[in-house]
């Protein structure tokens, strides 16, 4: 790809937000440049970078002319939680060789997929306000690449912005231990296991949707804060089921985790750019009953 002032690195360029997010850039006609350390078949280039590595961040930057980058490379929760050592070589370790190259490379700003994660397992309603409270090695490392984000923002060494993702659902998640998330919305899939109680709340938003706010953040020219979290639908899983079941063919086999985590609305997204969030259920083509 040719240089441009306006191309836009992507990490982590074969999971689930990752392609997406290609395909919303491709659509807009924004130019990017995507990485990741495995091959992938979402259909555009894909260079291998491994982050934790300075030498093979630099030399992928040094010959683009990147503005901005969105950070979504990252081990998932389930196996960070299996090889916490490695989970933060890559989440923590790699994310800070990318703030000190993209610093070398003069790059404007920095987008970073972190996660309600930074608020802990305990069901409540946040917002950006609310207190930090991870209680798992992946919601930790999450908030200090935000901290250490916030930090350069605030002594002008890069432009940060973080986005706190709520669960994503949608095609190409690849976790298999979350398989509903992308099971929930699949008219091939006739039952789907939660691992949460009727009880439980959660936060969910579509894969398309999150991709739509990553843009608005890298192009953005202005942002008024460094922290956002998504805008999302709060469900509880008594609720969800009996839409899913009285208007799909889709069974749901409910687990026994009542606390669904942290749930948002996403209110300082919202109003900033103005954004009106698509209903996860508009992705779904209804096989009524």
């Amino acid at each position: 790809m040719e240089k441009s002032s306006d191309t836009i690195l992507v990490t982590g360029a074969a999971g689930q937000l990752g392609s997406e997010l290609l395909r919303v850039l491709q659509a807009s006609r924004v130019a990017f440049t995507a990485t990741d350390v495995h091959e992938s078949d979402t259909g555009f280039p894909i260079e291998l970078c491994d982050l934790r590595s300075s030498e093979d961040i630099r030399a992928l930057l040094s010959s683009r002319d990147i503005s901005a980058v969105v950070h979504l490379a990252g081990v998932l929760p389930t196996d960070f939680l299996a090889e916490p050592v490695e989970g933060t070589a890559i989440n923590v370790g790699g994310s800070i060789n990318l703030f000190r190259e993209a610093i070398r490379a003069g790059i404007r700003r920095f987008v970073f997929g972190s996660s309600l994660s930074v608020y802990g397992s305990e069901s409540r309603i946040v917002d950006e306000g609310s207190s930090v409270a991870p209680d798992d090695p992946y919601g930790a490392a999450k908030h200090l690449v935000e901290v250490v984000g916030e930090r350069l923002h605030y002594s002008r060494q890069i432009e940060f912005a973080a986005l706190r993702i709520a669960r994503v659902v949608g095609p190409g998640a690849m976790s298999k231990s979350s398989a509903w998330r992308m099971e929930l919305l699949d008219p091939q899939v006739n039952r789907v296991s939660l691992p949460f109680a009727p009880s439980a709340r959660i936060a969910m938003v579509h894969v398309a949707e999150v991709a739509k706010m990553l843009l608005l953040l890298a192009t953005n020219p202005t942002l008024r804060w460094t922290i956002y979290d998504t805008p999302a639908e709060i469900w509880s899983i008594n609720a969800l089921q009996e839409a899913l079941e009285r208007h799909t063919n889709k069974n749901l086999v409910l687990g026994g985790q009542t606390e669904g985590g942290a749930v948002c609305t996403g209110e300082r997204f919202r109003n900033e750019f103005h954004f009106a969030l698509v209903e996860i259920f508009s992705y779904l083509t209804l096989t009524r009953v």
